[in-house]
């Protein structure tokens, strides 16, 4: 489960399923809806059909069979375009496993950190800490094993 860092905590709103988040992507306004969305600070938004969200801070995509490259491919790389965006969060369908990439100062680099079962990982910038066998607690209890439906 989420759990607030004892180093850093910044307020932040999370957003499920079902909002949009928009980015300026070579030329095209591209939208796209990733499974959780969190701001840090005041939602900045348009008016757009669809409405999206301007200033994500963290997103999150759960993996499946259909999406897992697109999420980790084409969709990741428009993500990178949107300039609030710090971190990005992949949850694993296939195991317990949570792959955070943070963008990486103010280069356009980012760097990645993958936890494990029994792992926790830290989420700039909100300042949390995911614990995989927490997240993943939940899905055991209904499914079993990921990957076993």
């Amino acid at each position: 489960m989420p759990r607030p860092s004892t180093k850093s905590w910044q307020p932040a709103s999370w957003l499920p399923s079902g909002r949009s988040s928009r980015a300026p992507t070579a030329g095209r306004d591209l939208v796209t809806y990733p499974d959780v969305s969190v701001v840090c600070g005041p939602l900045e938004r348009d008016d757009g059909t669809p409405p999206a969200l301007l200033n994500p801070a963290v997103l999150v995509e759960v993996t499946s069979d259909s999406t897992e490259a697109y999420d980790r491919g084409d969709k990741f790389e428009h993500y990178r375009c949107v300039p609030s965006l710090e971190a990005m969060v992949f949850v694993s369908h296939r195991e317990p496993r949570i792959d955070v990439c943070t963008r990486a100062g103010s280069g356009r680099g980012w760097t990645d950190e993958t936890a494990l079962a029994g792992a926790h990982v830290r989420v700039p910038p909100c300042g949390i800490e995911l614990d995989v066998d927490g997240l993943y607690a939940g899905w055991q209890a209904l499914h079993g094993r990921p990957g076993t439906r």
